[in-house]
């Protein structure tokens, strides 16, 4: 069976990043939750942050990212540069009255 490109899941948190967000964005996201790899937040520093997407390059599990809201469109880019186009489920307000998700291509959001 030819492998499906999955979905990366980006979680854009304002407030507290705990471990119920973590499986509530995995679960709203509607991905596959069996095997997934949380990366927490990437690092600012560039060469840093090239060094931990480029590890993930070739991940088959659905990736868990957490971002600031002040940052997430030079995450999206450096995701399309480094994963390519990939579909992506936005995840914000999570565990809170306004929690949201939208689903996108990385290459709706190029600069």
């Amino acid at each position: 069976m030819k492998h499906k490109e999955r979905l990366d899941v980006v979680l854009v948190e304002r407030g507290l990043c705990d471990s119920r967000s973590k499986a509530q964005a995995l679960i709203m996201s509607g991905l596959p939750t069996r095997r997934f790899v949380f990366e927490g937040f990437l690092p600012v520093p560039k060469k840093e942050r090239e060094d931990r997407l480029c590890a993930r390059a070739g991940e088959t599990r659905t990736i868990l990212l957490y971002e600031a809201p002040h940052r997430l469109c030079r995450t999206l880019q450096d995701l399309l540069d480094t994963l390519g186009n990939r579909e992506i489920a936005l995840c914000r307000e999570l565990t809170k009255l306004h929690e949201a998700v939208s689903y996108t291509h990385l290459r709706a959001h190029e600069t």
